[in-house]
């Protein structure tokens, strides 16, 4: 949609422009631009949707992915989440006590068995039955060398592929209630309270209750002949040389109750529990549980595929998780385009409602307390955007969102005073707040504007005088807002007076409050770097020597250049996130437009690099990308891209049941909420969907009930960019 920026050089000597292509392609070809990431792609649907019929009992995977899901009543193929029934015209009668097992070998097929014997079964062929008097069948297995394996009332049995023999083993007592088969014909079984292995040439048991615990749930064999073992607890891995080995919460398992397993060809495992599923690959667990990732909650079957990927059926449903290989460019792209039309509210950016539980096409917009700061954000992504690429159609989008925040000021009738949101009087509900009627009766617009607002008006407005704004009458635009809205505040005293003559409740950065008042004591900081970062701007905008005056006045007679040093509060009971927003982006603005560098560069440089090491454990990729940008180092930038490839792509506000997990731990500290909180960074896509301005430790909360914009991830994105952070 929005192809780079290229430039006909017709002079230029042929000689040069192959060396420096050879040198842009090498660039690339070591940068993460060029990088893919897996990425997890989910879709959902329901029986109730696809008319599945009877209770799940598996879900099994054979050659290209074709997926298997057998219920008590019917034997459906998956193809693309869509259940297509196929019992019926194989001819197969399937009740409950049937189970199943899939042939992983070319061609594919399927085992089905109950207390009669065992059918089996190839596409396009007629099923083949084998009767066995075997009794009520527990569970089916395969081997790679395509061995069947029964465990059933009557015993353990085996059907060696090319031969017609169903023999029973032995060694195994009845009842078997599990079996599995892996490589080198290793097989495994749970009998009466122990655990018995075959490792290609003899059988040994251990006794469940004294290495295991809990009774085994599930068994599965991966490809380096390590057997794992599922139960109510944890689970045990069975080492080929026989060692077990017990791996719970502390060694990163998520989640235990597991109910099966299924391996990948890629070396990972996947794991079905009681609340969601878990995929650990390489020495690394990913826990994908509650509604973001499936319809339901009891997943009771999961497949592996061949992407490294899965499809589970849990109480509700089915779920495809595909590991794709995208770039970071491909994401962004991703993203961009679903702002449109869903984010845009006559050009403000912000989240939305959904109006249909799971659909992101039916929701309804709203104004919201911060559409200035939400939509300051995606406007600074389209300019670093466009200062990449230049491209015609990302100016011509971000201009409408600049004449968005532009309508903030103008549509209250009173020169710098600029409101939270605006909606037209036809789609007006009173959403609470101080609503006003605009002079022509045509708009409502929210008033009480806090310092958020002004944060992300005087973050993105150099940027649009800079980056965005190329004609002259452009620039004005931009100079003439600025103007307005700081002269306001500095003839006010640092005070953004409301239309009823009072300061707005957060709208102070006075000194006698800053300096003078307790109850501003942790603004203080904050406050002080925000109006200097303010005053920067607007010198730089408007070329008004009194923003200079004003500058070096608070800077030095005031303290606010001292003040900044420890603007970050670091009692863990007030970390308070949305004043890490609150400052980052004043941070960068005051690096780029310090006017004074000399005088107090190094008191910034000392507050930035005091407030980034307070908080780049958080791996924010827009604290790392702008105290980068600002200190002229890569700071975090790893942890920055790992953020922004980890980040999901459904961007709905999904609640993730995180105090269930058993490898986090609890904080002995609430947050200033009194909420909990963890001490463990989950990935983002393992924790609720949220902007920079919120708690990434923190339990619970979410409802599915709206989807944000992604600004928070194109920000840092298109920043890093503008910046060769990631080259």
């Amino acid at each position: 949609m929005y192809p780079a920026h290229t430039r006909q050089e017709d002079d230029v000597n042929p000689r040069i422009q192959f060396f420096a292509a050879l040198t842009i392609a090498f660039t690339i070809a070591f940068t993460p631009l060029a990088h893919s990431f897996e990425q997890e792609v989910d879709s959902k649907t329901t029986y109730s949707e696809q008319s599945v019929v009877g209770t799940p009992v598996s879900l099994e995977t054979g050659p290209g992915d074709s997926v298997w899901l057998l219920t008590e009543s019917a034997l459906y193929r998956i193809d693309d989440n869509k259940p297509i029934r196929i019992d019926d015209r194989m001819g197969v009668a399937i009740h409950p006590g049937m189970k199943m097992a899939a042939v992983k070998s070319a061609g594919g097929g399927l085992i089905l068995a109950d207390e009669k014997g065992f059918y089996v079964y190839s596409p396009g062929g007629k099923p083949n039955f084998f009767e066995t008097a075997i009794g009520p069948v527990n569970s089916a297995a395969l081997s790679p060398m395509g061995d069947i394996v029964l465990a059933a009332q009557g015993g353990l049995y085996i059907k060696r592929r090319g031969s017609n023999d169903v023999v029973k083993i032995e060694e195994v007592p009845a009842p078997v209630t599990l079996a599995a088969a892996g490589p080198d014909r290793r097989l495994a079984a749970v009998s009466e309270g122990k655990l018995w292995t075959f490792d290609g040439q003899d059988w040994r048991f251990e006794w469940i209750h004294a290495l295991i615990g809990p009774d085994p749930s599930a068994l599965e064999y991966d490809a380096q002949g390590r057997l794992w073992i599922g139960n109510a607890e944890c689970i045990h891995w069975v080492w080929p040389d026989g060692r077990i080995e017990r791996i719970d919460g502390y060694d990163g398992l998520p989640r235990n109750r597991v109910t099966a397993l299924s391996a990948g060809n890629d070396g990972s495992m996947w794991i079905a529990t009681l609340q969601g599923v878990i995929r650990w690959r390489n020495g690394e667990w990913n826990d994908y549980a509650g509604p973001r990732w499936q319809p339901g909650e009891v997943v009771s079957g999961v497949a592996s595929l061949t992407d490294g990927g899965c499809v589970l059926a849990d109480d509700v449903g089915l779920a495809t998780i595909r590991m794709e290989q995208w770039t970071l460019e491909e994401k962004a792209l991703y993203y961009h385009e679903q702002v449109y039309p869903r984010h845009d509210r006559d050009g403000l950016v912000a989240d939305v409602a959904l109006t249909r539980s799971r659909d992101p096409h039916q929701y309804k917009q709203r104004p919201t307390d911060n559409d200035g700061l939400w939509t300051s954000i995606y406007l600074a992504a389209l300019c670093f955007q466009y200062a990449v690429e230049k491209d015609p159609e990302v100016k011509q989008l971000a201009w409408k969102h600049f004449e968005a925040l532009e309508r903030l000021e103008t549509i209250t009738g009173t020169p710098g005073l600029f409101a939270r949101s605006f909606a037209r009087a036809s789609d007006f509900s009173d959403t609470g707040g101080e609503w006003h009627r605009s002079s022509d009766n045509q708009w409502y617009w929210k008033g009480d504007t806090s310092s958020d607002e002004l944060v992300g008006h005087m973050f993105v407005y150099p940027l649009v005088y800079d980056l965005l704004a190329e004609t002259r009458d452009e620039k004005e635009r931009v100079h003439n807002l600025v103007d307005r809205i700081m002269s306001r505040i500095v003839d006010n005293g640092y005070y953004l007076i409301d239309v009823d003559g009072e300061p707005t409740r957060w709208g102070v950065w006075a000194p006698e409050k800053l300096n003078q008042d307790p109850e501003w004591a942790q603004e203080r900081g904050l406050n002080s770097l925000q109006m200097l970062s303010f005053l920067a701007a607007a010198l730089h905008v408007t070329e008004n020597e009194r923003y200079h005056t004003d500058f070096v006045r608070l800077a030095a007679n005031e303290g606010y250049a001292a003040n900044t040093i420890n603007q970050k509060i670091t009692l863990p009971y007030e970390d308070n996130y949305s004043d890490d927003e609150l400052a980052f982006l004043p941070y960068y603005t005051l690096f780029q437009y310090d006017p004074e560098p000399r005088r107090w560069g190094e008191t910034f440089r000392t507050s930035l690099r005091r407030s980034w090491n307070a908080v780049k454990d958080d791996k924010s990729s827009l604290w790392n990308v702008i105290a980068s940008a600002c200190l002229n180092e890569k700071l975090g930038v790893g942890d920055a891209i790992w953020t922004l490839e980890e980040w999901p792509l459904d961007l709905t506000d999904w609640p993730v049941p995180v105090e269930s997990r058993l490898d986090v731990t609890l904080s002995r500290y609430a947050d200033r909420f009194g909420q909990k909180q963890i001490v463990n960074l989950l990935p983002p896509d393992e924790r609720r969907v949220m902007r920079w301005n919120a708690n990434p430790y923190v339990i619970g909360g979410g409802n599915g009930g709206s989807i944000d914009d992604p600004g928070a991830w194109l920000l840092p994105y298109w920043m890093a960019r503008y910046h060769h952070l990631f080259e």
